[in-house]
């Protein structure tokens, strides 16, 4: 739970962080062991940060009830956060924030400090990007529109990576018909550098009869986007074959009669 801060607990902190950091210093040895760290390595602008840690004495033992005040900085050493949480029995504290939506790009810094009665004081960092994350399909392709039944359909699907991170990521694609999607293949761990582009290429798949409209969703636990492609018919092989008597046999009153995206 978070603690209301008074002005002059405000200046304590900041000014423990201060003697602590500003010049560079490492975190200093002694009886009293802080961590600290947040959930994700990397954030978007206007994302949730999560902040958790523990408070344990050199032996292993936790500190409870204990105060850690917290700070964090944004790439230009301005104070974006700063507040007190105090540790649980078992040692461990957490805090969150908001970033804001047009919080700068980088890397940001994340301060602990603590003190209890007999031991002096104890502090930690930790840091985290604030980039943007998304990676996008630009295309879906299949190699043909009407398929005879048992025939092998393949899908060729393009994405591009619009943000500024390296992702890896998974991608599904999906048929629907009737209101009703289900997922045929996945690219799992696809990797893509920032700006990069990839195309993947999948053969061999097969659909029943009918009419079926192809998507292809890339996600991760950054993102989650889906693109709509295009439509195959799956044709009935009797109805094939009937196609193509009519169009061998000269089809009604002498003309060949057969649809042209049909291979005769």
């Amino acid at each position: 739970m978070k603690t209301l801060l008074t002005s002059s607990l405000m200046v304590l902190i900041l000014s423990i962080l201060a003697i602590q950091w500003s010049a560079g210093m490492e975190p200093a040895q002694s009886s009293l062991t802080l961590t600290i760290q947040t959930d994700k390595p990397s954030y978007s602008p206007g994302s949730m940060v999560y902040i958790f840690g523990t408070v344990k004495n050199s032996n292993n033992n936790p500190i409870a009830n204990n105060e850690v005040g917290i700070q964090a900085t944004d790439p230009q050493n301005n104070t974006i956060f700063l507040d007190i949480a105090v540790s649980a029995p078992n040692g461990t504290y957490q805090d969150s924030f908001r970033l804001s939506p047009a919080s700068a790009l980088g890397t940001y810094q994340v301060f602990a400090t603590t003190t209890a009665t007999g031991y002096p004081t104890a502090q930690n960092k930790t840091t985290f990007e604030v980039g943007k994350h998304n990676v996008v399909v630009t295309s879906l392709i299949l190699n043909k529109t009407v398929l005879i039944q048992g025939s092998d359909l393949a899908a060729t699907v393009t994405l591009t990576n619009n943000g500024t991170f390296t992702e890896t990521f998974s991608v599904t694609l999906y048929v629907s018909q009737h209101g009703t999607s289900w997922s045929i293949y996945t690219f799992a761990n696809v990797t893509l550098a920032p700006e990069g582009a990839t195309t993947l290429t999948i053969t061999g798949l097969r659909l029943g009869v009918g009419f079926y409209t192809l998507s292809a969703r890339v996600y991760n636990a950054y993102f989650n986007n889906t693109y709509t492609g295009g439509t195959v018919w799956v044709m009935p092989i009797t109805l094939f074959r009937s196609w193509f008597l009519l169009y061998k046999g000269g089809g009604w009153g002498g003309t060949r009669f057969w649809h042209p995206a049909i291979p005769i």
